[in-house]
């Protein structure tokens, strides 16, 4: 077997067998694509995507092989009672929590690449929530026009038990979770914190001016954004280290680099902030043309070398090199609400009450023989148009 080439963004290496070019997928060891292949080779000549021109003894041209990948594929999925999927929480990359208006549920992603419930319990009117890895889930809920926090014991193998229930003053719309401390979004610009050890309230701080649309909790601070675009960071009391007016729009989604903060608004506008100060890097980003009416609403998730975010209609990727490059998958689904990262892809709910997973789409190999061969390759990227399936240049 020799190895002709890797495609380090797709995780494929290109290998050549006696009979066969292969396509192997290093994340999961598996052969994706293969086709047959006997002519005699005596070297490799790599163009440009993924392209590869095959030589004999007599250095004539004799094949072209192309190697083609779908950006992502959806692999698996599988149906729900919720009605809209509001939140994922994943305990690991494989084994996770969903959160549902009408039904909650616990789920595994298989090696085979399959979506499973593992148990499941229906609720009414769930606004968001999460758990641990000791099988502990908080949700935000509302009764009778009151809002309450509650805390579940799922290790039961049917019917989670109701540990607590406590009423709080507004509707907590976003939460997020440490090894010991929930911290909780309200409605009203409100951010609460509890300690998981003891059951027990410790403060809150009126931190932003509207609903609370996203918390992030990172090593050393936590950053929170509201819907009328303001940004904040907090400590883990809850008091504020800086706050900033970033936006007139609902902070959708957050990213933490090494130097920077990535936040991107409802409005498709991306910002670079440093997270110390929150001072503005550079002027904000517009990743989405004026009058395209395009509206983002998931945070933030990275796969192969781009920031993924959910719009009306479809998922939108965004280069994290150069963030005017961008795309969008589109979906016949009417919402995807969430998006939650796994190592070689991302998992979405939506409002189908679906639950998805998300990778590397297919993969094919397709290829144009010269007989006789040739001394060079005239019109090679007509070669690539045609092996592509396109129709010629005019």
């Amino acid at each position: 077997m020799k190895v002709i080439d890797r495609i380090d963004d797709d995780f494929i290496e290109v290998r050549l067998l006696d009979n066969q070019i292969q396509c192997y997928n290093l994340k999961s060891r598996q052969v994706v694509a293969q086709e047959h292949y006997t002519k005699p080779i005596e070297k490799i000549e790599k163009k440009n995507n993924s392209t590869y021109l095959m030589l004999n003894k007599k250095n004539e041209y004799i094949s072209t092989i192309a190697i083609f990948t779908s950006f992502v594929d959806e692999v698996c999925r599988f149906s729900t009672s919720a009605g809209y999927i509001l939140g994922l929480q994943m305990l690991t990359a494989t084994h996770g929590f969903y959160f549902g208006y009408y039904e909650i549920g616990e789920f595994f992603l298989k090696k085979s690449n399959k979506l499973l419930k593992r148990k499941v319990f229906p609720v009414n009117v769930c606004i968001i929530g999460c758990g641990t890895v000791l099988k502990q889930l908080y949700l935000s809920v509302r009764k009778n026009d009151k809002y309450f926090i509650i805390k579940l014991d799922w290790k039961r193998k049917h019917v989670p038990v109701l540990i607590w229930e406590k009423e709080v003053p507004s509707t907590i719309m976003v939460m997020e979770i440490t090894e010991n401390r929930l911290f909780t979004g309200m409605k009203d610009g409100t951010i609460q914190i509890w300690d998981t050890d003891k059951d027990e309230f410790i403060e809150e701080n009126k931190i932003l001016s509207s609903e609370i649309s996203l918390i992030k909790v990172y090593e050393n601070y936590i950053i929170v954004g509201d819907k009328t675009g303001e940004v904040a960071s907090i400590s883990y009391n809850a008091s504020i280290k800086w706050k900033i007016k970033l936006s007139e729009h609902s902070i959708v989604g957050m990213h933490q680099r090494e130097n920077d903060l990535i936040i991107i608004d409802a409005d498709g506008k991306i910002y670079a902030i440093d997270s110390t100060s929150g001072n503005l890097i550079g002027n904000p980003e517009e990743i989405v043309s004026k009058g395209k009416n395009v509206k983002f609403v998931s945070d933030l998730v990275t796969y192969r070398g781009y920031f993924v975010v959910s719009v009306y209609g479809g998922i939108w990727y965004i280069s994290s090199i150069n963030l005017l490059s961008s795309f969008q998958h589109y979906m016949n689904d009417p919402l995807v609400r969430v998006l939650k990262q796994h190592p070689f892809g991302f998992y979405s709910g939506d409002d189908e009450g679906y639950i998805r997973f998300w990778t590397l789409g297919s993969v094919s190999i397709k290829m144009e023989h010269y007989d006789p061969p040739l001394k060079e390759v005239p019109n090679l990227d007509e070669v690539y148009r045609r092996l592509l399936g396109l129709k010629p240049i005019e």
